[in-house]
């Protein structure tokens, strides 16, 4: 092949490579890898203070939570609160997690009626007066605490209702952990109220402070993860989850309880409500609120991830959890497979003793067959094979044949048809083939393999699907598959005598390249009816059984309200939560 002949090609190729890869990215929106604003964990379940204090509600409105106090005795305590059939009622108490400090919460109990009887006065002077308590509050900070539940405690324990004790003992106990996120009263200092967030309508400092003396020697009284005031369930796993779908099983938990976040030089707090985090983990990583005493590893959660009162809580799955044990095994992992059933188009044209003048592969080195590689947004897998050859005679030619094959799978998010943003995963696929000829012949009786002229045709062929994921209605996941095939883009050309009837049959074989393109095992329709529907099927499970992990005290359920990926790159869930009480 001449010099000049073969630049002609070459810069027709670099030309249509360049057109294929303007059109082959269109469209994409760039996804970031992920950050560190996990701080280490694999997942963060972050439940507002508001569905926090639902559940309290529901509690009281069941009579798990007293709806009644009656506390101390007139003649041996100088004070009581309520009387006897008569008990001073309260209305269902509330939490606030902004109190600038991990696992503390401030409780409040607000007084609806009722009265409290004390001694005014001193010896035998002193009378017995009597103040409504209707409109009086007062507030504690109180530590929270995690405690396991024995399984055979379940169903015995009066803290939980019998629709969450279900739910809890279908549990096996020899694999999961069952735990309980309460008010650890008996651990905390109540001998001292917070003054600014309480209430009391009097002057009397002694009186304010008898009364709330009586207050934190009832709240006392209240010990241990069996006690009703109780913010959530956390239910984790024993040991490492070993199957595909228990990946988003967690097998860790621990609080860590901000409602703000000061960003480093800030000086005014990051906007968002107050959140309870269950921190949960896969795997046999350390979490703790001390993280120093673990470098590198899980430590404690800081972030406010929630700044929106229409959402209940937010689920954080950290992107190369959600992408190494989810979408590798159950869409990259299978068509990888599938690609190498097709066998290395090195090995293509051997029977004319071929050689490879470009064998580009995204694998270790050229004596490994292509494999599927991370990018920003997801994974490539490319191979590109150029073969090279001479075929003898009085009418000899030189031959070239290029095939390249491209596979992305991306996860971003995009748009949907009413403008609310989604999790989409992308499925392209582009296969370009290109073959040149060039005539050559012998003029007897001096020269040999004198030029007469070339052809080249080109053809490229792809497909895409998108995957996108919408919650419905009934707060399930489904999947939203569509899939578009574009018609092969062509080109052709020759030069000098070169003349051909159909480059595109004869030369290129466009119409067998384009059967097995569409039938072969990466083709269309067997990706999405085997690979794709596999995933769609296995989704499901996967995403609900994740949400079952996470068991508030009342009865009710979350559900979920949208997922997509967040500035960072990692995978956000709104969710929901629908109450049957």
């Amino acid at each position: 092949m001449s010099e000049k002949g073969r630049g002609a090609a070459r810069s027709r190729l670099s030309a249509l490579a360049s057109v294929y890869h303007r059109n082959f990215t269109r469209g994409r929106e760039v996804s970031l890898t992920g950050s560190e604003a996990l701080a280490g964990f694999d997942m963060v379940y972050a439940i507002t203070q508001n569905t926090v204090n639902s559940q309290l509600a529901w509690l009281h409105r069941s009579g798990v939570i007293p709806k009644g106090v009656q506390i101390g005795d007139l003649a041996g305590d100088g004070m009581a609160i309520g009387a006897a059939g008569a008990a001073a009622t309260i209305a269902a108490p509330t939490v606030d997690f902004d109190t600038g400090s991990p696992r503390t919460a401030r409780m409040i109990i607000a007084f609806t009626g009722g009265d409290i009887s004390y001694y005014k006065g001193f010896g035998p002077s002193a009378t017995v007066a009597t103040q409504p308590l209707k409109g009086w509050k007062i507030a504690f900070n109180v530590n929270l605490n995690l405690g396991q539940i024995a399984h055979e405690h379940l169903a015995n324990s009066a803290a939980i209702p019998k629709e969450i004790s279900d739910i809890l003992s279908k549990f096996d106990p020899s694999m999961f952990s069952v735990q309980s996120i309460f008010m650890d009263f008996q651990n905390s200092d109540l001998a001292n109220y917070d003054p600014l967030n309480s209430a009391m309508n009097t002057d009397d400092a002694f009186l304010r402070q008898t009364f709330a003396t009586h207050m934190g020697a009832w709240l006392k009284r209240q010990q241990g993860a069996n006690q009703p005031f109780i913010l959530g369930y956390p239910v984790t796993r024993k040991a490492p989850p070993a199957d595909v779908k228990s990946v988003f099983e967690p097998t860790g938990a621990n609080l860590s309880v901000h409602a703000f976040e000061n960003p480093v030089g800030a000086t005014t707090r990051q906007p968002g409500l107050s959140t309870l985090n269950f921190l949960l983990v896969t795997g046999n990583r350390k979490i703790t609120d001390e993280p120093r005493l673990f470098s590198g590893d899980a430590g404690s959660f800081h972030h406010n991830l929630v700044a929106d009162n229409a959402v209940d809580g937010r689920a954080i799955i950290a992107r190369k959890l959600f992408t190494s044990t989810y979408l590798y095994p159950l869409i990259v992992k299978p068509l990888q497979d599938r690609l190498h059933q097709q066998g290395d188009y090195v090995n293509a044209r051997r029977d004319r003793g071929a050689g490879a003048e470009i064998n580009d592969k995204s694998a270790p080195d050229r004596s490994h067959l292509a494999t599927f590689v991370e990018t920003p947004t997801g994974w490539i897998y490319h191979d590109h094979v150029k073969l090279g050859w001479h075929e003898s005679g009085f009418y000899s030619h030189d031959r070239e044949s290029e095939q390249e094959v491209t596979f992305t799978v991306d996860i971003l998010t995009r748009k949907d048809q009413h403008g609310a943003p989604r999790l989409t995963v992308d499925i392209r696929s582009k296969l370009y083939r290109y073959e040149w000829d060039q005539q050559n012949t012998d003029v007897p009786p001096f020269k040999s393999n004198v030029y007469v002229g070339k052809g080249w045709a080109s053809a490229t062929l792809t497909w895409e699907m998108t995957l996108m994921f919408v919650a419905g209605a009934d707060g399930k996941i489904s999947i939203i598959k569509n899939s578009t095939v574009a018609p092969p883009a062509k080109d052709h050309g020759d030069a000098g005598a070169y003349k051909i009837a159909d480059f595109f049959s004869n030369l290129l074989n466009l119409h067998g390249i384009s059967d097995n393109w569409r039938d072969n095992a990466v083709g269309l329709g067997n990706v999405e009816t085997s690979v794709v529907n596999a995933f769609i099927g296995a989704t499901g499970p996967i995403l609900d059984g994740a949400m079952t992990h996470v068991v508030l005290p009342g009865a009710s359920q979350f559900f979920y309200k949208n997922i997509q990926l967040n500035a960072a790159g990692d995978v956000e869930v709104d969710l929901a939560y629908k109450s049957e009480g």
